[in-house]
């Protein structure tokens, strides 16, 4: 095993002891830890060749978690391949926003929630397994990435709990997701066109570049979701948005003069601004 890490590093592969460990694993079909705890334990010709064969796809860019099929978002385990991006840690901090909107709401009907651009679903079913009776609508332009999804919502069971479908959020809401909601959450593609190139091998040649740059300035899809938001919303209630580094401050201010209350930005562990957040208020008269 460090004969393959040092393998990596010297070809500047990122987190090359993780990936080495998650590749063996695999090719031995057992949990990371048993590496460890079983290391005298002989490797097979075949398991080798299997060993050998992940590691060259790792040498030429493909991303770790596409090659095992899986990655871990919230504590649970999702299934991903290329149809969809990999779910990013600093994601959890929608669904940490989430959580807390649900523990502190007052009304005794389950909460429900719009998940736009779901991709693998893992907003909308960690939320549901972590939220108590929560009901969610997943949607994402992607009929491929939708079955991730679903995979996902069997592999949790979670289909009492969440719905996915296809819409394209550039075309009008269909009629009966218009007032359903008491909340809209969203990882929307947020990168601009001309950061693409920029970008690492990894993602670039691996991930769909439609779920992670709006094809612009990568607030195109941003304010779309903070236009329509309102028209989605049962009783008013908030829009959670995951945004890039440095975009918070434009986002709040989109927010304020579309009439959003109750507009504030949360940092993911690593102190960037990561979710920005509004509330609708409807008023009587």
């Amino acid at each position: 095993m460090r004969v393959a890490i040092e393998h990596l590093q010297q070809r500047g592969v990122d987190e090359s002891r993780l990936s080495v460990e998650l590749l063996l694993a695999d090719a031995l079909k057992c949990p990371r830890i048993r590496l460890y705890t079983n290391f005298d334990v002989p490797v097979t010709a075949a398991e080798l060749g299997t060993f050998r064969t992940l590691m060259q796809r790792r040498l030429h860019g493909e991303p770790v978690q596409y090659i095992v099929g899986s990655t871990h978002f919230m504590g649970l385990e999702f299934r991903v391949d290329p149809r969809t991006l990999i779910p990013r840690p600093e994601t959890e901090t929608l669904v940490e926003a989430v959580i807390m909107w649900a523990n502190d709401r007052q009304e005794e009907r389950p909460p429900s929630l719009i998940d736009i651009g779901t991709g693998c679903g893992n907003i909308a079913v960690s939320s549901a397994k972590l939220v108590r009776r929560l009901q969610a609508v997943a949607v994402d332009i992607s009929e491929p990435a939708l079955d991730v999804a679903r995979s996902n919502v069997q592999l949790h069971g979670v289909g009492d709990h969440v719905a996915c479908r296809v819409w394209d959020i550039y075309s009008d809401p269909p009629a009966d997701v218009l007032g359903r909601f008491d909340a809209v959450v969203s990882n929307p593609p947020y990168i601009a066109l001309v950061e693409w190139e920029g970008l690492q091998r990894e993602v670039r040649d691996h991930e769909p570049q439609r779920a992670l740059t709006d094809g612009g300035d990568g607030y195109r899809a941003l304010r779309r979701i903070i236009d329509i938001g309102p028209s989605l919303l049962r009783n008013g209630g908030p829009v959670m948005l995951e945004v890039g580094d440095g975009q918070a401050e434009e986002i709040i201010r989109v927010m304020r003069r579309a009439g959003y209350e109750n507009v504030i930005a949360k940092p993911d562990l690593q102190g960037t601004y990561r979710v920005v957040s509004g509330t609708i208020v409807r008023r009587n008269g």
